[in-house]
């Protein structure tokens, strides 16, 4: 029953925030947008070059859309008003296209842009206006995100802290969205869950076990890098079972994301616009370990660089152009420490065979994840990796704690954890959906009436 609930209120706060979130407001939903339109269009992979970089044809009616909403992001003090609305709420699927660009999101495999990209092309034929149709999209997201999460609750209960991460604003807003991470956050609860169950040293690993899980996996890692070694793992533990299924079916799943990295590298696809191709700057920190080393102590050591990963762990919301107050990082990191603290149980789960790479898989992902940025994303040179959100470190956390907390805790510890996460919850939407009307909705400035103006 808490599981239901605490999904629920996932779903619900998603459909709020779906609703009172301006289109293209998360970071890089523009391009997300985008890159889920081409699926529809049958573009798997991004091979047209234009001066902004690996793109495609896109609809027009889309692009005037999108164009009318770019007056939002990095401007905190443009509203969205009743023009806005009025002139993108015309625009509707044209069929003609032109070329534009999305470099940064061209790198990803497309398999989690599948939902989004079923919203589309549903409301593509039913010749829906761009605004609803992009609400369909964002809704069929946040639908496949709850029926993860579910299917990972019916396996076994997840812990406490899991749900109190998933509440965080940073959370909450990016379920609204239509993007990526919503899918990620609930796979990341799901493939532990599918590991320690599949994996038990008293069962047999059966076939079919072991090619859900692998494609799980394979679609986590496709748009998460970083995971890569969760995917080493997968290929160890399917070795170490006999499973020949699980065993080729990770080696090919392996060898498709190389390929494609290696194809993203080669067309340039997946770069961002600063002047450097990732190629050299690989190069220069191959060939300049120390340099290397020295970016990533200050990414890690940095108490400022820390405070603003912490931030936008717990919530940099909009283009990161719209920050909390600052009690609500103290309150609400507060919270999810103690849920933490409490939910904590190694114990349960420390004897069970794939812990312990599990652990070492969700740490290699961790160090990873700056390297990939740093390589990819970064400004070149630099001497921390600025590129870094905190909202990256979600899906790790999410996973690390699958493995260490647990629901099997006393009592006590129980409902102090069941009171901390209902009021983290109602702190959080609070917080969030205050922010998104102040951002988005209310002006600072008030017009006074002419009569008072003469009496003053």
């Amino acid at each position: 029953m808490v599981d239901l609930l605490a999904i629920f209120a996932i779903f619900i706060s998603g459909i709020v925030l779906t609703s009172l979130t301006p289109h293209f407001q998360s970071p890089d939903e523009f391009n997300h947008i985008k890159r889920a339109y081409l699926l529809t269009q049958g573009e798997i992979l991004l091979n047209q070059i234009g001066p902004s970089g690996t793109g495609g044809d896109i609809d027009t009616g889309l692009l005037a859309y999108m164009n009318a909403y770019e007056v939002l992001p990095f401007r905190p003090n443009n509203k969205v008003t009743k023009n806005l609305v009025e002139t993108a709420e015309v625009e509707r699927w044209k069929r003609d296209k032109a070329f534009s660009s999305l470099p940064n999101t061209a790198a990803y495999m497309p398999f989690q842009y599948i939902p989004i990209a079923i919203g589309l092309k549903i409301s593509e034929i039913l010749d829906l206006n761009i605004r609803n149709s992009i609400y369909v999209g964002r809704i069929f997201n946040l639908f496949t995100a709850i029926l993860i999460l579910i299917f990972a609750a019916a396996i076994r209960p997840l812990p406490l802290a899991v749900y109190g991460i998933l509440f965080l604003p940073m959370s909450l807003f990016q379920f609204g969205s239509a993007n990526i991470d919503p899918i990620s956050f609930s796979l990341s609860a799901l493939i532990p869950i599918l590991f320690i169950k599949y994996f038990d040293e008293k069962n047999k690993l059966e076939n079919r076990q072991a090619i859900l899980l692998t494609i799980l996996i394979l679609v986590f890692c496709s748009s998460r890098y970083n995971f890569l070694p969760i995917l080493l793992i997968n290929i160890l533990l399917n070795f170490k079972k006999r499973n020949a299924v699980g065993l080729y079916l990770s080696i090919g799943s392996l060898l498709l994301i190389t390929f494609w990295i290696y194809i993203s590298l080669e067309k340039n696809t997946g770069i961002t616009l600063r002047g450097i191709p990732t190629n050299e700057v690989v190069k220069y920190y191959i060939t300049h370990p120390l340099n290397l080393l020295s970016v990533l102590s200050e990414s890690f050591t940095n108490i400022n660089v820390l405070k603003g990963y912490g931030r936008s762990f717990i919530g940099t919301l909009g283009w990161l152009d719209s920050p909390l107050p600052d009690y609500a990082y103290y309150l609400l990191s507060s919270l999810l420490l103690f849920l933490i603290v409490l939910s904590l149980h190694i114990n349960e789960y420390r004897k069970k065979y794939p812990f312990f790479w599990l652990i070492v898989g969700i740490f290699c992902s961790l160090i990873l994840l700056p390297i990939i940025l740093l390589f990819v994303y970064n400004n070149h040179p630099t001497n921390f990796v600025d590129s870094l959100q905190g909202r990256y470190l979600i899906p790790i956390s999410i996973f690390l704690f699958c493995l260490i907390c647990s629901r099997r805790i006393n009592a006590a510890r129980k409902i102090m954890s069941l009171i901390i996460l209902l009021l983290l919850l109602m702190m959080s939407i609070k917080i969030t959906v205050s922010n998104e009307l102040t951002r988005y909705y209310i002006s600072g400035k008030i017009e006074m009436p002419s009569l008072i103006k003469g009496a003053i």
